[in-house]
């Protein structure tokens, strides 16, 4: 009996223990580019949901409330984690979460990006509030979901040209309609060649090489520019029909999240007009 109630004692010390480490934390989702923000905020106490700036709950925690976020946040191993893990998209969804637990503090931001340590812990937290509340998720959207992304471009995105010797460098850019998951092969609308001519000053100047616009169905309009960014030449082209697929380069990305980016280039001819 003396010994079941020392144990007792020790499990119930050891909770009230564990349950300490985790001071106070928030958790902040910002959407772009319209710039919508959520954020949850817990001060040892008190969960407090806000939306732009907006209460729109708050909850007191009990101390078994408290000991499982300490437990999850043990299991994160919070202080293996990098300050930042980004993906290479100008938009989308951008989260930072800061902690404060045994006495330091811990600040981890994610820019469109999906890590399972804190969605683990972001579970959790969802987990003490009814649904509609629930207004913060790495694992609801496109950020925690497996996906392919597909570019397909014509030939001329990869073809070789023969620059004027004052033209240090050139560069092709391609317009496309967003960020996709897509199998349409008419993706692409605009395609940019642009030349860096330098003046007596080494100072760069950007320049039109060509450019080459979609017009109805599968035929292209390519224009060429001289040295006075005149139009000196205009090529018709067509896509080759079915699709040939000249080049393919897949980009795997980085991180947990399993996201594939797969660059497919296909083959165009040019045509009389």
């Amino acid at each position: 009996m003396k010994h079941f109630i020392t144990i007792s004692a020790l499990l119930i010390l050891a909770q009230i223990c564990f349950g300490q480490k985790l001071t106070s934390f928030e958790i902040e989702q910002v959407t772009l580019p319209g710039g919508h923000f959520s954020k949850y905020q817990f001060d040892g106490e008190k969960l407090i949901v806000t939306e732009n700036s907006k209460r729109k709950k708050r909850i007191n925690l009990d101390q078994r409330e408290i000991n499982q976020l300490d437990s999850v946040l043990n299991a994160v191993r919070i202080d293996t984690l990098k300050d930042s893990y980004s993906r290479p998209v100008m938009d989308g969804i951008n989260h930072t979460f800061l902690f404060e637990y045994a006495g330091k503090k811990k600040v981890v931001k994610l820019w469109n990006y999906y890590l399972e340590n804190l969605d683990r812990f972001l579970i959790a937290v969802n987990d003490l509030l009814r649904e509609k509340y629930q207004i913060i998720s790495l694992g609801q959207d496109m950020l925690a979901q497996p996906d392919t992304v597909i570019y397909y471009l014509p030939d001329f995105y990869v073809d070789t040209f023969d620059i004027p010797d004052q033209y240090d460098s050139y560069r092709v850019m391609c317009f496309r309609k967003g960020y996709f998951i897509t199998d349409i092969l008419d993706s692409i609308n605009l395609c940019d060649c642009r030349i860096y001519p330098t003046d007596k000053n080494g100072v760069y100047k950007k320049r039109h090489y060509w450019r080459a616009f979609r017009l109805e169905g599968n035929s292209w309009r390519r224009e060429y520019f001289d040295n006075q960014s005149q139009s000196f030449r205009t090529e018709y082209i067509k896509d080759i029909f079915p699709y040939e697929i000249v080049s393919e380069k897949t980009h795997a990305d980085i991180g947990t999240k399993p996201s594939v980016e797969i660059y497919k280039y296909y083959k165009t001819h040019i045509v009389e007009k």
